[in-house]
């Protein structure tokens, strides 16, 4: 025991060592923390751990975040990140932190780090209730506060979820007062309250956020202002001050009816009627007056023969009112001998005494009316009481009613014709006369169109809005009632499938995000019907202008610009043009070039867009420079970038002077025996020159001159004066006889192009088959989510693999008739050149086959360029991607960097996503997919290149080979075909 303690103390310290090493490396990965905005796309660079470890990286938690093995950096994945599902407990003033586990250095040590959510303005502000109902009474003081119980609420953090209240549509009556940083909200008035004049007032609450961006929402409130009993009642101007009533009425009859009103409603416009205490009591035994309803009636059975007028003063009272008074004179009339009545017999459509008629109707008869009595009557007539757009007609002792003009129902929908008796007996007794009333009611039919609160709306709206936005809601109203008057709404058929609608309330909204590049301005047509038969309709239309933002790069025309400029070129001299544009418009299109890195003697002009020299060049110094331009828009809020590369060849022009180096001295003299003979070559001497050309030691050329220059010349090599006379070794030969030489060469031309026509169309139609099917698959996994959004494209893509397969077909017999021709055609430059001659069946085949190859070689051209189509496409994708790969490190650019299949008519533009940007276009430039379906298309473009050089081929020989026909035939030296 005593020799094992030293031994246990050292291990125990070892293991102390070991967890507080453990200790301080957890508080290290502890404290690495990251930040990121939320809702960014895929793809965008959030941060990197190999400034904290070593690699290799493995995330252990790959819900909102990828990161890359090698380089550490982790990314956005698919699924967005959105604070406040994240974080839907955490208070507006706590942090959204998500704790990630991480895998790294060769060890695998486990390390975590904590990635902070920032949040951005993506909610708008949310009232509870859609309507806020106050009642106040009218004899409210001014100054009166009313608490608003439904305050706004934003999921949003920071100044994000910070709310500014505004009221509108008050007209001044209510003001707005917040308090205790919108925990509080009062309603102030502000004027004095008449519930008679005004007793309702809607205006809207709107809650507007802090953000960069403020977005709002409102609440609409609805002050409904109560009576208090501050009017008395008063009689109205048309309560009668007299009536008549005649002998022989009944009991019970109605005489009259006073009316009294009272501007208050509810219990505080109640009226009670009584008669005052003057009138006599002859009035009060025979009259009685109803309290409540105003009613006059007789209280007995009225039996006179004589005439007689009594006074009644009847009270109106009101609650805490004095009573309002007004006078009434009842006439009493003896009883008439016999009465007369009208009778009426209908000719237009009645129902329950009640004429139907409808409006617009032309000028017609309605009703035949007849005045029926005793012959004291003789003088009476009927007539119509009132201005109405009817008329009696006399007619062999009856009337005839008419209407006087067409009735329009949206002026007047029911008439009451009152047709009275004028006249006396002869008997001058006064009498009752008395009246009919007849009732009209005019029936609506479909005569008004819908009519739109205006005809032309204006309005912008800010590109890249969300789906479905409401853009404007339209209204249109219609006279007509019912049916006729019920309006529904629907676009015009020429109108882009991007706008919508609603049918029944004409809110009109996109459905797809709007961009501005690709269209600034819509011209949307709306048209409103109403339901009658035949329908109507009316249009309006609306002017959508779309507004910018800064949602493009700066693109340059090529991603490396190449220019020559010679060495002599003076400072400030113009180099080339810059070509760059920026799809956006003003601040967000205007462009500022500028040089990074740069050392060489060049400058960039951001106006002209053009590049200068700013020093004099040497080409024998540097015969090239390299330099980066970096182009950036003003847009806001982020300006956008692009780079390029530039390089400058240098061209050397002739600015040195050769130097000879032998002979050193002008006056060198060499000597020549006087036997030499001239029939063979005698080197006499050596002049040795050097020339200084792109750094490197260069031959000159050596001029001979003197009396008897002509008898010398120079040889090639070291430079050599020979002694001989010129000679001409080659006789000059056309290049075209040159070239029918080598085509005539071959044993059978037709072979070559028949082998290149095989091997060419069996490469474009394998390959291109291929290509269609794999380029289908490619579209389907990376651009279009929706089976509907690309079966277009999977019809067109079958019918082409058809056309292949009857190419393949049409050209494999083809190709063995050209083979068999061939053996005829050819023969015609074999028999110029060498020892065939032709047939009578070559030579007329001849020209028949020309023609048919000529005119597939013009159809295969356009094959041929039509190839080159998916060859483009696919080449500008690896460009872009090798452009995202060299700008990872900054995301916000990456992120602009787009190939939309939509844009090549690929697929629909309603196709989502329809495109892919940033690191999901180049993690696409990556997979197998798009390498082989690359390559295929090239092989496929090459295969279509094939097949024209051999139907060339075969055209330039066949044609060669006619013309030498024709020439033997016109020399007599063989048959004319």
């Amino acid at each position: 025991m005593g020799h094992g303690t030293p031994y246990n103390m050292y291990w125990a310290g070892l293991l102390q060592n070991l967890l507080v090493m453990l200790q301080i490396r957890q508080i290290m990965s502890g404290s690495i923390q990251f930040s990121v905005k939320e809702e960014l796309e895929p793809g965008t660079l959030v941060g990197s751990l190999r400034n904290h470890f070593s690699p290799p990286f493995q995330l252990l938690t790959n819900e909102y975040l990828w990161m890359d093995e090698k380089t550490g950096n982790f990314y956005i994945s698919e699924q967005k990140m959105d604070r406040e599902y994240l974080c839907p407990g955490k208070t507006k003033a706590d942090e959204c932190i998500i704790v990630h586990t991480a895998v790294v250095g060769p060890s695998g040590e486990l390390v975590q780090f904590s990635v902070t959510v920032e949040d951005i303005n993506d909610n708008a502000p949310r009232f509870e209730n859609s309507k806020i109902h106050l009642n106040i009474s009218e004899d409210i003081p001014i100054g009166t506060s009313l608490v608003l119980d439904d305050q706004a609420q934003d999921r949003d953090s920071g100044p994000n979820g910070q709310l500014m209240y505004k009221l509108k549509g008050s007209g001044g009556v209510f003001t707005l007062k917040v308090e205790e940083d919108g925990q509080i909200i009062l309603l102030i008035v502000r004027m004095a309250l008449d519930r008679e004049s005004l007793d309702l007032y809607q205006m809207q609450l709107v809650a507007t956020d802090c953000g960069e961006q403020p977005l709002s929402a409102s609440v609409s409130i609805i002050v409904t202002v109560t009576d208090v009993n501050d009017n008395c009642p008063s009689f109205h101007p048309d309560s009668p001050h007299s009536a008549t009533i005649t002998g022989g009425s009944k009991k019970n009859t109605v005489v009259t009816q006073v009316v009294a009103t009272d501007l208050d409603v509810g219990p505080n416009a109640a009226i009670v009627y009584s008669l005052s205490p003057k009138v006599s009591e002859r009035a009060k035994k025979l009259l009685f007056l109803n309290s409540h309803s105003g009613h006059i009636r007789l209280m007995q059975d009225l039996e006179r023969d004589s005439s007689e007028e009594l006074v009644l003063k009847v009270l109106a009272s009101g609650l805490h009112c004095p009573p309002a008074e007004t006078q009434v004179t009842i006439s009493l009339l003896p009883k008439a001998t016999q009465g007369l009545t009208i009778k009426i017999g209908f000719i237009a459509e009645h129902y329950n005494q009640t004429i139907l008629l409808p409006e617009s109707h032309p000028p017609t008869a309605l009703a035949v009316l007849e005045l029926e009595g005793d012959s004291s009557f003789k003088d009476s007539s009927l007539a119509i009481e009132g201005d109405v757009p009817f008329f009696l007609s006399p007619q062999s002792g009856k009337y005839v009613l008419y209407t006087s003009k067409p009735l329009d129902y949206e002026m007047k929908s029911e008439y009451h014709i009152s047709v009275v008796v004028q006249g006396s007996s002869s008997e001058r007794s006064v009498i009752a006369l008395p009246q009919r009333e007849i009732r009209v009611i005019v029936e609506d039919v479909n005569d008004n169109a819908p009519h739109f609160s205006q005809c032309h709306y204006q309005l912008e709206v800010q590109e890249n809005n969300k789906a479905g936005l409401t853009l404007l809601q339209l209204s249109a109203s219609d006279a007509d009632s019912g049916l006729n008057g019920r309006v529904t709404y629907r676009l015009d058929k020429h109108v882009s499938a991007i706008f919508k609608v609603d049918s029944v309330t004409g809110q009109l909204s996109a459905l797809v995000p709007l961009d501005r590049e690709q269209n600034s301005t819509y011209k949307v047509i709306v048209f409103a019907r109403d339901g009658g038969f035949p329908s109507l309709e009316s249009q309006a239309s609306v002017i959508i202008h779309v507004l910018d933002q800064n949602d493009n790069a700066p693109v340059f025309y090529t991603p490396h610009f190449i220019f020559f400029v010679p060495e002599n070129a003076p400072p400030f001299a113009l180099v080339g043009k810059i070509e760059v544009e920026d799809p956006d418009e003003g601040e967000n299109g205007n462009l500022e070039l500028q040089v990074v890195k740069n050392s060489a003697p060049f400058a960039v002009d951001s106006m002209q867009r053009t590049l200068q020299t700013t020093a004099n060049l040497d080409h024998e110094m540097t015969d090239h420079h390299e330099l980066f331009l970096v182009v950036s828009d003003n847009g806001h809020p982020v300006a956008l970038t692009s780079t390029a590369r530039v390089t400058v060849f240098v061209e050397d022009i002739n600015d040195n002077e050769p130097k000879v180096i032998l002979p050193s001295s002008n006056f060198s003299c060499l000597a020549v025996s006087p036997g030499t003979s001239v029939a063979h070559a005698v080197i006499v001497g050596s002049v040795h020159c050097l020339g200084v050309v792109e750094r490197q030691n260069v031959s000159c050329e050596i001029d001979i001159r003197g009396p008897r220059a002509r008898e010398a010349h120079i040889i090639s090599g070291p430079a050599a004066v020979k002694s001989t006379t010129p000679e001409r070794f080659l006789p000059d030969m056309g290049c075209y006889d040159c070239c029918m030489r080598c085509l005539a060469g071959v044993p059978y031309c037709s072979l070559v192009a028949t082998l290149l026509c095989f091997s060419g169309i069996s490469l474009f139609c394998g390959c291109g088959h291929q290509a269609l099917t794999e380029m289908e698959r490619l579209i389907e996994d990376y651009f279009a989510r929706n089976r509907q959004d690309y079966n277009t494209l999977a019809y067109i893509i079958q019918y082409f693999q058809y056309a292949i397969y009857g190419l393949a077909s049409f050209f494999f017999l083809y190709c063995i008739a050209l083979l068999a021709e061939g053996f005829y055609t050819t023969s015609a430059a074999k028999q110029t050149f060498g020892e065939f001659r032709s047939t009578m069946c070559g030579r007329c085949l001849s020209s028949s086959f020309i023609v048919m190859t000529y005119v597939l070689a013009v159809l295969w051209l356009l094959v041929f360029a039509f190839s080159a189509l998916p060859v483009y496409f696919f080449y500008n994708m690896g460009a872009t991607c090798r452009t995202i790969d060299l700008l990872t490190e900054t995301p916000a650019s990456i992120n602009q960097l787009c190939v939309d299949a939509r844009q090549y008519g690929l697929l629909p533009w309603s196709a989502v996503p329809g495109k892919a940007c940033g690191m999901t276009l180049s993690n696409v430039c990556k997979t197998r997919e798009y390498w082989k379906t690359y390559n295929l298309y090239i092989a496929a473009f090459a295969g279509a290149g094939i097949t024209l050089l051999a139907l060339l081929t075969y055209t330039v020989s066949s044609t060669y080979n006619f013309a030498v026909l024709r020439y033997l035939g016109r020399k007599g030296i063989g048959p004319r075909c």
